[in-house]
C-alpha cells in the first residue's frame, strides 16, 4: 500500500521496475490520491495508471484540464457507465477516439459516436460496429 504522498513521488523518481510495478498496482486511500493530484499536478498521469484507483479519483481525472489525463482514463476498462457517456462528448478527439477503442465501451456510446466528425474516431467506431459502408 502507497501510505503517503512522498511515497508515491518517491516510487516515481526511482524509476525501477519494482516501484513502476507499485505505481500500477498498490493501493493507496484517496486522500493519498486527492494530495498527489493537488500538490504534485504533474504526476497525474502516473496516477493515472494506477489499477486500484478509487472511482471518486477517477471521476476527478476524468474532468481535468488536460487532455492527455483524459485520454488515459479514457482506456480504463472498468469505468462508470457515465462516465463513458462523458467522455465520449469531450472536446478533445483524442480522449473520444480513445472511448472508441476501449472494449468496454456500451455499444450505445459506440452508436453515439457514430455522428463524430473527426475521422481517429469514426474509424474504430465503425470497425467495432462493422458498419464500413454507411453514408
Amino acid at each position: 500500500m502507497i501510505e503517503s504522498v512522498q511515497e508515491f513521488v518517491d516510487l516515481v523518481e526511482c524509476g525501477d521496475e519494482a516501484s513502476q510495478l507499485r505505481l500500477r498496482s498498490d493501493t493507496a486511500p484517496v486522500n493519498v490520491w486527492e494530495n498527489v493530484l493537488l500538490q504534485y499536478p504533474d504526476l497525474k498521469r502516473a496516477v493515472t495508471l494506477n489499477k486500484t484507483l478509487d472511482e471518486r479519483v477517477i471521476r476527478l481525472l476524468a474532468q481535468d484540464d488536460d487532455p492527455l489525463v483524459r485520454a488515459d482514463i479514457a482506456n480504463r476498462r472498468g469505468l462508470p457507465r457515465d462516465l463513458f457517456e462523458l467522455l465520449a462528448r469531450d472536446s478533445n478527439e483524442s480522449v473520444r477516439e480513445r472511448i472508441a477503442y476501449n472494449k468496454k465501451t456500451p455499444e450505445t456510446v459506440l452508436r453515439f459516436l457514430l455522428a463524430d466528425q473527426s475521422e481517429i474516431v469514426l474509424e474504430p467506431v465503425k470497425k467495432r460496429l462493422g458498419v464500413w459502408h454507411e453514408q
